[in-house]
């Protein structure tokens, strides 16, 4: 901006009016009018300008104002929040304190239930090695049941043979019978034919002797019937299996006063009457067997057959006593195995139930477990969702 010059300055200095300098000073006069508007203009704009500053201010200022407000409430509320959040905070720890308990409760009993799963598999797997063992042993007594089944097949067809034979012996027997009382027939028809004896004479003796004879037929019947009796059935089976093997091992029990009469009242006592015929039979005059059935036992093979079937045939005389134990035979040597074959079954049976009701046991204490886990994980999940909603209410 240009100096301001006053009348004085001009005055002093000698200048006039229309001079250069009087120009000069008009124009420095309408530059500083030029300036002077320039600047009123200037503040009113200026003024303008903080009217609006001071209105905006003022805008602000209340606008601040309902925010500090605002926040003053926000604040409260957050107050509010974080106290229940404390308070939430504080029953979390608890139930986690409660929750960590449990944890450490159920790691105990998960220890205490894996050693006792620990020991009952070992008594699992020893009585799987029991059955094992005892399925090996089934299998033996399997085999062993084959095996005797065969021996029983053996014995059976040897029992048949051995019937066949007796039968054809009790055919024979019959037949000789059927040929002694022929005999006998025509014994008594001679004896009544002769003429009576002197009284005192020799004849009258030898006939009270050969009365006497009857004493030793029943003698010897009572012995052979006491031998029987005194043999248990096992024995009489014995005798009967061992007969083929050999057949004069029967001679040694047969007494020496033994008689076709003895052997055909053994056999067949029904069909040949009372004891009257005995004592007829003790009328005559019948040899002695006992050297045939004294031969030694080392007889082997063919000579043994034929001598034996000589004997027979001679005399007829085999005592066939315990026959009617034969049939027995198949149960007797059955029932021990069955017996056997009962008891591993049982006891099969037994340890199967025992490791059924173990395992049933075991599944019965791992439910309650299963259920704490649910629940606990029930838990869990419902407390988490609290705190996703309560951020969620925040926000």
């Amino acid at each position: 901006m240009a100096n301001i010059r006053t009348l004085r300055d001009i005055n002093s200095k000698g200048y006039r009016l229309g001079s250069t300098r009087e120009v000069e000073l008009e124009e420095a006069l309408r530059d500083s009018c030029k300036t002077n508007s320039e600047l009123i203009d200037d503040f009113k704009n200026y003024r303008k300008v903080h009217k609006k500053f001071i209105n905006n201010i003022k805008r602000d200022k209340v606008h601040l104002q309902r925010n500090l407000n605002q926040t003053s409430k926000d604040k409260e509320e957050l107050t509010k929040y974080i106290y229940q959040l404390i308070d939430e905070i504080k029953r979390l720890n608890s139930e986690l304190d409660n929750l960590s308990s449990q944890i450490k409760r159920l790691q105990i009993s998960n220890v205490e239930y894996e050693t006792k799963n620990i020991t009952q598999l070992r008594k699992i797997e020893s009585l799987q090695s029991m059955i094992e063992i005892l399925e090996g042993k089934l299998s033996s007594a399997q085999n062993d049941v084959i095996s005797i089944q065969n021996d029983s097949s053996k014995k059976e067809s040897e029992i048949l043979s051995l019937k066949s034979k007796i039968a054809e012996v009790e055919h024979e027997l019959a037949s000789k019978v059927s040929e002694l009382e022929c005999l006998k027939s025509e014994a008594i028809s001679a004896e009544l034919a002769r003429p009576k004896p002197v009284v005192g004479g020799d004849v009258e003796k030898n006939i009270i002797k050969d009365s006497d004879l009857s004493k030793y037929f029943i003698r010897g019947k009572n012995t052979l019937c006491e031998e029987q009796s005194s043999m248990d059935p096992i024995e009489k089976i014995d005798e009967i299996t061992e007969l083929p093997k050999n057949d004069t091992a029967i001679s040694p029990k047969i007494n020496e006063e033994t008689n076709i009469s003895e052997i055909n009242e053994n056999i067949i006592p029904q069909s040949q009457g009372s004891k009257n015929r005995l004592t007829a039979y003790s009328a005559i005059e019948i040899p002695n067997i006992t050297p045939y059935l004294a031969q030694p036992e080392n007889n082997s093979g063919a000579s043994a057959k034929a001598h034996m079937s000589s004997l027979i045939e001679s005399n007829s005389q085999i005592p066939i006593g315990g026959i009617e134990t034969i049939p027995a035979l198949a149960s007797t040597l059955m029932s021990p195995l069955s017996a056997y074959i009962f008891l591993t079954l049982l006891i099969i049976a037994v340890m199967w139930f025992v490791v059924l009701r173990r395992t049933w046991n075991i599944g019965r204490l791992f439910e309650p477990l299963l259920r704490n886990k649910k629940a606990i994980g029930y838990g869990i999940r419902g407390s988490d969702n609290e705190f996703i909603n309560f951020k969620n209410s925040l926000k």
